[in-house]
């Protein structure tokens, strides 16, 4: 059950707000400027759009904030453009699509898959304590790292936040975001875990190295806009017609 959570049972995102009843959907309300008012209704699995319309659709995205389309409007995003059932998670893994794919595929209509894989260079963690999914990246390594070691070196975070991160991955060697064999080993075996699970269903699954350069114009200018979804929908439906 736990698996089918883009963040876990117990929510705390800045996508979705918690919410236990399935049935309710959580609207998240985020106001830049006057000029652009973005909405995110999420369910209560943290998804976007609905159980609804996922429970319908023929077509299923799976992916990143790319995906899910942080910081844009929601029929702007490339799922929307497939009217495919958006199944994006701000900041996860490969590690994150493969879970989410095995788990929801079999429970779906879905005929057409879409993915667009995030960079190998991430990991998902779960805690059974608060079961929820944490995603790590190299940016949020050193408050992990921070938070699991801080009374293993005396002296000022800044100065030793590198030796609790090699202490980090000595002892959890496959959290080390920096071996670039190990990201490649375990993207390769999330690949091998989707394609067994969409196995009946057209799998068309697309790279970092596959996508249109980022345009980096959606509000918050950290990713990417209208523009760059419209080229990413045209991708698809040319690997569809191939």
């Amino acid at each position: 059950m736990m698996e089918r959570y883009a963040h876990g049972y117990m929510q705390n995102t800045d996508v979705c707000l918690r919410t236990l009843n399935p049935m309710v959907s959580a609207m998240l309300q985020l106001q830049g400027n006057q000029h652009r008012h973005i909405v995110y209704n999420c369910d209560s699995y943290g998804f976007r759009e609905g159980e609804i319309i996922h429970a319908k659709a023929e077509r299923v995205a799976f992916g990143c904030s790319h995906t899910f389309g942080y910081e844009l409007e929601n029929h702007l995003t490339w799922p929307f453009l497939l009217n495919a059932a958006n199944f994006g998670v701000s900041g996860c893994s490969p590690q994150t699509v493969a879970r989410l794919v095995t788990a929801w595929i079999p429970l779906l209509p879905a005929k057409t898959v879409f993915i667009i894989l995030p960079e190998s260079a991430r990991r998902e963690i779960y805690n059974p304590q608060t079961e929820t999914y944490t995603h790590i990246q190299n940016w949020n390594l050193k408050q992990l790292a921070t938070l699991m070691y801080k009374d293993v070196i005396a002296g000022h975070l800044e100065e030793n936040h590198w030796e609790r991160i090699q202490l980090l991955f000595k002892e959890y060697p496959e959290l080390d975001l920096f071996d670039d064999e190990k990201n490649q080993e375990i993207e390769q075996k999330c690949v091998v875990q989707i394609e067994e699970a969409c196995r009946e269903k057209e799998l068309i699954l697309l790279r970092q190295s596959d996508l249109p350069e980022f345009d980096f114009t959606s509000r918050d200018g950290s990713h990417n806009g209208d523009v760059w979804n419209r080229k990413v929908s045209q991708l698809f439906k040319r690997r569809i017609e191939a």
